[in-house]
């Protein structure tokens, strides 16, 4: 007799089998909201689209998702292996990984530009800042697509802070979002002389974030 663990173990890497097939790319490590890849997402409302760029249905920040239990904790100045999956890099792009208390207000803390996943690879370290306060923080990683529909990805992370500093100030740019409606487009970039939108980076507001503000 076959068991209901055994069909239950099957569907699910039917699921993931699928999942990838017709994704795009998202990140596996450390969990996003709704992500299959999660222990505790994979069990509760499990997401299938996560790896789907944002669009009427799916919102900025975040996919429009709302805060979910902390998925992995870090130490204020640890470096976070960061692992990305999925099927179509878009011929790379523009990766930027941020950090926010609020969901609101993002602080870029490392841009990947235009080789993002090409040349990086999937595994990418990003060190999270010393000036974080210890607690619950978001880390989000957003893609801009060097090739293909002009699309925005983003995945949110609830995260819990140790270590940190107490009444710690996190500055940087302020995250760029684009090719949404009421946002800057960036044109294609696949190749070496087309524009890929650097002075919109380069104009980033600087924002500063802290527990208290």
């Amino acid at each position: 007799m076959v068991s209901i663990k055994f069909v239950l173990t099957n569907l699910l890497g039917a699921s993931l089998f699928s999942h990838l097939a017709v994704a795009h790319m998202e990140l596996k490590y450390p969990y996003p909201r709704g992500s299959v890849w999660s222990p505790y997402y994979s069990k509760n409302n499990p997401d299938f689209d996560v790896p789907s760029p944002l669009d009427e249905t799916r919102s900025y920040p975040c996919q429009g998702k709302p805060k979910g239990p902390s998925q992995a904790s870090f130490a204020a100045g640890e470096e976070i292996p960061v692992e990305l999956v999925g099927p179509n890099t878009h011929m790379g792009g523009h990766c930027q990984f941020a950090v926010s208390y609020n969901g609101e207000t993002f602080v870029v803390i490392k841009d990947i530009m235009r080789d993002c996943m090409t040349v990086t690879g999937n595994h990418i370290p990003v060190k999270l800042p010393e000036e974080l306060d210890e607690g619950e923080a978001i880390f989000a990683w957003s893609w801009i697509n060097a090739q293909a529909n002009r699309e925005y990805y983003m995945n949110c992370v609830d995260i819990t802070i140790t270590k940190g500093t107490k009444g710690g100030v996190v500055t940087g740019p302020q995250l760029l979002v684009a090719n949404l409606p009421g946002y800057e487009t960036v044109e294609e970039f696949y190749y070496p002389w087309l524009s890929d939108g650097q002075a919109l980076f380069d104009s980033r507001p600087i924002v500063s974030i802290s527990k208290t503000a």
